[in-house]
């Protein structure tokens, strides 16, 4: 279920998937810092390549090696488009997120960090949140940016139900603790940020077990035998 999800705004994108009775759902989102009037034209062609991937016909066997090869041929087109405009920073921070049954995958590039967030506790998944400031901008792994081949990972965090899978862009990720994080940190910590400026969010909150994930067991109460 998105409890949370930016909309479009200026040069950033975000496109959703996500309807009832779907087996397979998904969302996309594109991020960049700087602004040119030539990136609608490279998020234009980013959705078009995304929609005729046509996620939901890829067979699930198949899926992450179909993905790979996917951001591995858009890296290079994207590249070429990029390397024409008169940008500091070349290269766009992309989320993919696939839902099918209880299979979940996701991508990410870039400064779009991600995070799972329980009810009283949050680590870090994919691409580390320290020291990122220090990065260069090939470590940023940002898509079009290096002219070489790519080897992007598809992640598979395992989520229980009630578990908040988000994503927020660096810098902005140094609001939030993970030590400290949980539901509604996280909620109120989004909605100060917005207050100052809309930037790219996401919160899925799981409502069942992925990737294999299981439910802690509870404890069984031990009955008490009273002596005679």
């Amino acid at each position: 279920m998105i409890r949370r999800l930016s909309q479009n705004v200026n040069k950033d994108f975000v496109f959703e998937d996500f309807f009832p009775n779907q087996r397979t759902q998904y969302l996309f989102m594109t991020h960049y810092l700087e602004d040119h009037e030539e990136l609608p034209k490279i998020n234009a062609h980013i959705i078009q390549s995304i929609l005729q991937l046509d996620i939901p016909s890829i067979p699930s066997d198949a899926m992450e090696s179909s993905l790979k090869d996917f951001f591995l041929e858009l890296n290079w087109r994207c590249f070429s488009m990029f390397n024409k405009l008169p940008i500091a920073e070349k290269g766009v921070s992309l989320l993919l997120l696939i839902l099918r049954d209880n299979e979940l995958y996701l991508m990410q590039f870039g400064r779009l960090l991600c995070g799972i967030s329980s009810k009283d506790t949050c680590s870090q998944i994919g691409v580390p949140w320290e020291n990122f400031v220090i990065k260069t901008k090939d470590d940023l792994l940002l898509l079009g940016n290096l002219g070489q081949d790519i080897f992007p990972k598809v992640l598979r965090p395992e989520l229980i139900s009630g578990d908040q899978l988000f994503s927020l862009p660096y810098p902005h990720t140094r609001e939030l603790e993970c030590a400290t994080l949980c539901h509604e940190i996280l909620d109120k910590t989004i909605d100060s940020l917005l207050e100052k400026e809309m930037i790219p969010h996401l919160v899925f909150q799981a409502d069942r077990c992925y990737n294999g994930a299981t439910l802690p067991k509870k404890r069984r109460k031990k009955n008490r035998v009273s002596g005679s």
